[in-house]
């Protein structure tokens, strides 16, 4: 069930109450003319980073689905040029998702200093 959400107003400090329509105070705006007026912050560069990392996470399980048949049949050696190519395909994709992974949750590496230094 959606909730009815045409009687909620909010005040100009973002405080939000029940009233008729054509009864709130002054100043007071509907929550879909709130959400305009004060839209949400741009997410933050952590934010974009956890959200990266899930949807790696997510894109590497549909990975991981894709693979079985090409490798039972590689393991069973039944595997055809496509099967071969498919699974080369898939590895080299999950690969690279992997590294960008490791870029995303592994600390920066420190240089190392020369001894001359």
């Amino acid at each position: 069930m959606v909730e009815d959400r045409r009687n909620v107003f909010i005040s100009p400090e973002g405080n939000a109450e029940i009233w008729a329509p054509g009864t709130e105070p002054e100043g007071w705006v509907s929550e879909e003319e709130w959400n305009i007026l004060n839209p949400p912050p741009p997410p933050t560069e952590e934010e974009l980073k956890v959200q990266r990392i899930a949807e790696i996470q997510n894109e590497l399980a549909i990975l991981d689905q894709q693979i079985i048949r090409p490798m039972a049949e590689k393991v069973y050696e039944t595997a055809s040029d496509d099967d071969l190519a498919r699974f080369s395909e898939l590895m080299d994709a999950k690969e690279k998702l992997r590294e960008e992974l490791r870029e995303l949750t592994e600390p920066p590496k420190k240089k190392k200093k020369k001894a001359d230094e």
